[in-house]
């Protein structure tokens, strides 16, 4: 048996593109798949290639019958939460999509669930991007002294899905508050206010616990169909930013009067390695899909609690209800 063994809830689009992929990056193995249709369950295994998994039309089918320990939940909509909870009752350890808990108690009650050394890991693939690891990695190391403050902007057509600001900040915007607390430590305060029209225009700024301070652009418009983002830290000794997943730019300043006269100031530019040869597992890696999947594994197999654990996303949680709360105010 291959000891990377999972089972799956959901076959959508997000989990065929990214999910599925992923857990073949990872060595994984699909020992089942459960979703409305037994035969589309069916359909899906074998388009992985694992035409020995079983199939499901009901996932509590699946937690009877199924001795796997890992359950991978993705699907959309409010259907989660149930789902996550059966699945931590049957003593599964869970990976699953965010948003977790459509608000901080909601979140609070299903981490409770979770039994004994079993994990609860959220999807929050920001964290597992390798510009966002290496820049997390550069804070903390001190490399260009503290960090002073963030600016953060991602802009998206996001209207398909998301018809209210609610509907927006936990199904978008909660992956770049959940990264900017990876990044600077915990908020204390935050505003906002937004704009209208064809769309929603946001813009929050952020007192964080360390006295740093941050500003976070938010764009959910048709002008936007192709996304964009972009975070730059300013630290004592220069700064640090990242832009679309794919460079990251530090730049460490000079005492010198006269940068000019010599190389003391200067950029270190990182862009990905892999070519056009790669495919798809370049923007699987670059966008954290690979990486959180594989931390999942790793947390599993060592007993250790994920980076982005259940218990972790509480506070994400609640930090996307001070923001919404924050606009109606």
């Amino acid at each position: 048996m291959n000891e990377r063994e999972i089972c799956i809830v959901g076959a959508g689009r997000h989990a065929r593109a990214n999910i599925y992929p992923s857990i073949l990056l990872a060595g994984g193995e699909v020992a089942a798949v459960a979703t409305r249709n037994a035969g589309r369950s069916r359909q899906t295994l074998e388009r992985w290639g694992f035409p020995e998994g079983r199939a499901y039309g009901d996932y509590r089918e699946m937690l009877a019958q199924e001795g796997c320990s890992r359950v991978a939940v993705i699907t959309q909509g409010e259907s989660a939460p149930a789902i996550v909870r059966d699945c931590l009752r049957a003593g599964k350890s869970v990976l699953v999509e965010k948003p977790l808990g459509f608000g901080e108690e909601e979140a609070r009650q299903i981490e409770a669930e979770r039994r004994g050394d079993r994990q609860l890991m959220v999807a929050f693939m920001k964290r597992y991007a390798p510009v966002y690891r290496r820049l997390k990695d550069c804070l903390s190391r001190g490399e260009l002294g503290g960090p002073c403050s963030v600016q953060a902007a991602f802009a998206v057509d996001a209207s398909a899905f998301c018809r209210t600001d609610r509907d927006f900040f936990f199904a978008v915007a909660i992956h770049y508050l959940d990264l900017l607390r990876y990044l600077m430590g915990e908020v204390e305060e935050v505003s906002a206010v937004c704009s209208g029209g064809k769309g929603r225009s946001y813009a929050l700024t952020l007192r964080f616990a360390s006295g740093a301070v941050g500003s976070l652009s938010l764009e959910n418009r048709s002008a936007w169909t192709r996304e964009t983002e972009w975070v730059c830290v300013t630290c004592e000794e220069g700064f640090v930013a990242a832009r679309d997943l794919c460079e990251l730019r530090l730049h460490r300043s000079a005492a010198s009067p006269r940068p000019w006269a010599d190389v003391s100031e200067g950029d270190c530019l990182w862009t990905p390695g892999m070519g056009p040869a790669s495919g798809t597992e370049r923007d699987l890696w670059l966008r954290g899909f690979a990486g959180e999947v594989e931390h999942f594994f790793r947390c599993c197999e060592a007993g250790e609690e994920p980076l982005t654990s259940g218990r972790d996303n509480i506070l994400t949680a609640r930090l996307c209800e001070q923001a919404l709360a924050a606009l109606e105010g």
